[in-house]
Formats: structure tokens, sequence, C-alpha cells
């Protein structure tokens, strides 16, 4: 069974909103001020303010993080970001990666989109605000993963 570990660093603040509802994810995880050493991990940019899936939008950063054999990456985030789609997943199939996500005090507005989708492995967020996000799961399927419920219980 894979271990999946979300922490969020002073000052994280978090909000997915499903319909008119918003759920802190900050106080629905543990805080922790510990995070794995960003150095010596590559270093993906994230530079393009509307995710259109080119180089230097956030879906392809997190795509290349999936896709590179480092066991450590950190995607940098150094401007604001508006979905216009839900972002692939995070670790996709790798129980052994770790993805830092660096937000350099920037946001990301879901624009009613699933911003994060953990499959697996270790994820750390730093200084980053996530606005808009749609709490979705997963599209169910063979129970390997959270049966379409985003790993709720029900």
């Amino acid at each position: 069974m894979s271990q999946l570990l979300v922490s969020f660093s002073q000052p994280a603040r978090a909000f997915f909103s499903t319909k008119n509802t918003l759920l802190s994810l900050a106080s629905a995880l543990l805080m922790s001020s510990s995070i794995v050493p960003f150095a010596d991990a590559a270093t993906i940019p994230v530079t393009t303010a509307i995710d259109d899936g080119l180089q230097g939008s956030l879906s392809w950063a997190i795509e290349q993080a999936n896709n590179n054999s480092d066991a450590v990456n950190n995607i940098r985030i150094d401007t604001n970001v508006t979905l216009t789609n839900d972002m692939p997943l995070v670790n996709f199939n790798k129980s052994n990666k770790t993805t830092n996500i660096i937000g350099n005090g920037n946001t990301i507005n879901g624009g009613g989109n699933r911003i994060f989708f953990v499959d697996n492995g270790v994820v750390n967020m730093d200084n980053l605000d996530l606005v808009g996000g749609a709490a979705t799961g997963g599209t169910g399927g063979n129970a390997s993963r959270s049966k379409g419920s985003g790993g709720g219980a029900g």
C-alpha cells in the first residue's frame, strides 16, 4: 500500500470550493513546518499566468515532474496562475517521488476546476494560496484509487 503525505508550511492558506461551500484544507490536513529540502532537485518554473498546457504552464510543470526520473522535484510558481481545466495527477504512479510546490507568495485560482489531485508519494506546498478550486474525486473504476470520492470516506 502506498503512503500519501501532503504538508503545508506557514503561511499556507488553501481553499477549495464545492458549489457555494468553502472548505479550509489547512484545517483538514496536518500542518507541518518541516519541508523536504529543496536543494539538489530538479526545479521546474511556472511562468505562465493562464494554464494552456504549454511550456511554462502549471500543467506542463506537473507533467515534467511526473515524467522525469528524479526522486525529488521542485515546481516553482513564479506568477499567479488561473486554471481553465483540471490539472493532471501529481506523482502519477510514483510512490517513491517527492514533489515540492514552491509558491513564492503567489495564488492559483482554480476557476472552478480541480487544482491538485495527488496520486501518490509526498507533496509539500510552501507559501502558496489556492482559491476557487473544485474538490472533486477521481473517476472510480477498479478501486485502486479513490473510487471517485476524492479520498473522502463514503
